[in-house]
């Protein structure tokens, strides 16, 4: 195991180095995996967030979707809804 995570105020951290900067429009792959402890939310969910720069979000039970925004000095991106698969 690499990283193991208990669910409680866990968070990784990685110095910034030249090498870790990604050019212009690189593709990037993100895998998550996510259980919410008191059921599935009805309504739009963090997952994970830092304001004013990204958030990853569950859009709610009955649109089981995540959304992923970016801001930055050009604005706000967001990504179209991508389906869950189980």
């Amino acid at each position: 195991r690499c990283l193991v995570f208990d669910g409680a105020d866990d968070y990784v951290s990685v110095a910034d180095y030249a090498e870790l900067d990604l050019p212009y429009k690189a593709p990037l792959s993100i895998t998550l995996w996510f259980r919410f402890a008191d059921g599935i939310p009805t309504n739009r969910a963090a997952l994970i967030s830092f304001t004013y720069a990204y958030s990853v979000n569950f859009l709610g039970a009955s649109n089981p979707r995540i959304e992923t925004d970016f801001e930055g000095s050009g604005g706000l991106f967001q990504t179209p809804p991508l389906a869950i698969s189980a």
